[in-house]
């Protein structure tokens, strides 16, 4: 399946690496067009109605936030992904609750693109089967796609922490069966293993600097323990951390 795709960023650089990503690694999201900001972006949406659109948060005379909202509320059967840096990390949980379903952290890579695309495909998928059937998205759907992607993005912002099951349900109070659900069904994982999957990225991305020592990663993916991160890093990817 072709996902008509439009991707939104003020800056050029930012806008012509997203649209090589897609071009290079993912050919199934055919680009149909670019905008420089969301006002340019509403244009597009209004004749072209395409089912995906990647926008950054920070562009001039119309946001990415403003868009995103606007999309949400006109056209809630075109999927959205937002660019951020990890500074907005604010803009993005607010991105979320007004309904961005998705999201990735610049500086975007063919592998954090992956991540995202590989997360949010079955969704796309659905959305964009719906919109052929004229087929409205039930609104349980929407919120635990909502749920699921505020998690995450809390799970990436305090991947350092000692996180566990329990203490995500008292943050967001929810009960523990109802986040086990919402892992398995958007994730085909249980939090645990998203949990250790992330951590290990993480810590994979970090090892690419060999000034690291192994114990500070360890600690900085929410290890405290190095010999216990080295085997489950092993358990993994198959070798130690020191010969990654």
């Amino acid at each position: 399946m072709k996902y008509r795709t439009l991707v939104v960023d003020d800056e050029q650089t930012a806008l012509d690496a997203v649209c090589l990503i897609l071009n290079q690694f993912f050919s199934q999201f055919h680009i149909i067009g670019t905008a420089k900001n969301g006002l340019e972006a509403l244009s597009f949406i209004e004749v072209e109605n395409p089912d995906l659109v990647f926008t950054d948060i920070r562009m001039p005379q119309m946001s990415g936030l403003e868009l995103i909202k606007h999309i949400h509320i006109n056209n809630p059967d075109i999927f959205t992904i937002i660019i951020s840096g990890h500074q907005d990390f604010d803009y993005v949980h607010s991105a979320l609750v007004n309904g961005s379903i998705d999201y990735v952290l610049k500086p975007v890579s063919p592998e954090q693109m992956g991540v995202t695309i590989a997360r949010a495909l079955p969704h796309l998928d659905r959305m964009v089967h719906n919109k052929k059937q004229c087929i409205p998205p039930p609104a349980s759907a929407i919120h635990n796609q909502k749920m699921y992607n505020q998690i995450c993005l809390y799970i990436e912002q305090n991947i350092a922490q000692p996180l566990t099951l329990e203490g995500i349900c008292r943050v967001f109070g929810i009960s523990q069966p109802t986040l086990s659900r919402v892992f398995r069904e958007h994730s085909q994982m249980s939090f645990n293993q998203y949990l250790t999957h992330r951590r290990i990225e993480i810590a994979k991305q970090l090892l690419k600097n060999k000034e690291h020592m192994v114990r500070d990663i360890a600690a900085k993916v929410g290890y405290s323990d190095q010999f216990y991160f080295s085997r489950v890093f092993r358990s993994v990817v198959g070798i130690a951390p020191s010969e990654y």
